[in-house]
């Protein structure tokens, strides 16, 4: 049985204080963290793969998740994929919590993040299911192209992607970005509706360039 509204909003608020306590690197602008670009830095950065390697916050992360796709899709056939590294721990657990909690049989692939030189030079680790839609996934969105390179990676295969997407956290102000790229993700086609269960408001963290 899935939760209900009333459990969604209790574990959605429990996944918040998971992530304030164990998943946000906080600095003081002393002692800030070296950035992607030349000389730049960072006074906070996510690290959300110490909780999708954690089993409790991963079961929880799967339940949010099948909660929110099933209000949207229904019964619609899916499957799930996203860009190594990072995607990969949250595709296994929604993929093994959905079996586990529900008997649901969810088909999930990675894309490599660059094709393989040898062997089958293959670019997608796992059994993509032809002719199911592909729902995206990743644990940050508007932050980097790794969902892009993954819908790329679908369309050049051949595989229908679907209209939504599905994120842990998107790096975004409410009121400060523009309503559209609260549901989108700013690399992914405009049709492509977000599914993110956090923003950057959820942990009073403020990010303009992003």
């Amino acid at each position: 049985m899935l939760i209900s509204e009333s459990e969604y909003d209790a574990l959605h608020a429990w996944g918040r204080d998971f992530i304030d306590d164990h998943c946000i690197e906080r600095r003081d602008a002393e002692a800030a963290l070296p950035g992607k670009a030349p000389g730049s830095t960072y006074t906070w950065m996510f690290y959300l793969r110490r909780g999708l390697y954690d089993a409790s916050f991963a079961t929880g992360v799967a339940k949010m998740f099948i909660h929110r796709i099933a209000k949207d899709r229904g019964k619609r056939p899916f499957q799930l994929a996203g860009l190594e590294s990072g995607a990969v721990p949250l595709l296994t657990g929604i993929s093994q919590a959905a079996s586990i909690l529900y008997g649901m049989d969810i088909n999930v692939f990675s894309v490599r993040q660059e094709r393989k030189k040898y062997g089958l030079l293959n670019l997608i680790e796992g059994r993509p299911l032809s002719g199911v839609p592909v729902i995206i996934v990743d644990d940050l969105c508007n932050s980097s192209k790794s969902m892009r390179r993954c819908y790329d990676a679908c369309m050049q295969e051949g595989l229908p992607v679907a209209r939504q997407a599905f994120c842990l956290v998107n790096k975004v102000n409410k009121g400060v970005h523009s309503d559209k790229r609260v549901v989108t993700d700013m690399y992914l086609p405009d049709h492509i509706e977000m599914l993110s269960l956090y923003d950057l408001d959820d942990f009073n963290l403020f990010n303009p360039s992003h």
